[in-house]
């Protein structure tokens, strides 16, 4: 089971994160939610509006489009790395299928406390 107090370790364990203070991490844990999806469940899929920063804190997330019936993957966001929206990003939808490789964790932001988390 996820606590907070391991949330607050793995967020820790992220590169870009690696400097923060405890506070800053804290903050982040105070805002954010954590989702758990089974291997094979769907992220995202095209369309889908983006309006949260997301952190993997377990598993991965493949990244595939279909075309001419056929799934062509293109990338992956694994373990501690970022993706969906960010501070000053103009993404508005997912572009492509994002799968779950796995069960996996992942740590979400909605874009609300974008101005705040800037400001402090």
């Amino acid at each position: 089971m996820w606590t907070k107090e391991k949330t607050l370790q793995e967020l820790a364990s992220v590169p870009e994160f690696k400097n923060l203070p405890p506070a800053d991490l804290q903050w982040l844990v105070d805002r954010g939610q954590l989702s758990t999806l089974p291997d094979g469940d769907y992220a995202f899929k095209p369309g889908d509006a983006i309006d949260e920063l997301r952190i993997i804190l377990d598993g991965s997330v493949r990244l595939f489009r279909e075309m001419n019936g056929n799934r062509r993957t293109f990338g992956e966001v694994n373990k501690y790395e970022i993706t969906g929206r960010l501070p000053f990003s103009r993404m508005k939808a997912a572009g492509a299928y994002g799968v779950t490789f796995g069960d996996t964790v992942i740590f979400s932001l909605h874009k609300n406390h974008f101005s705040e988390m800037i400001r402090e």
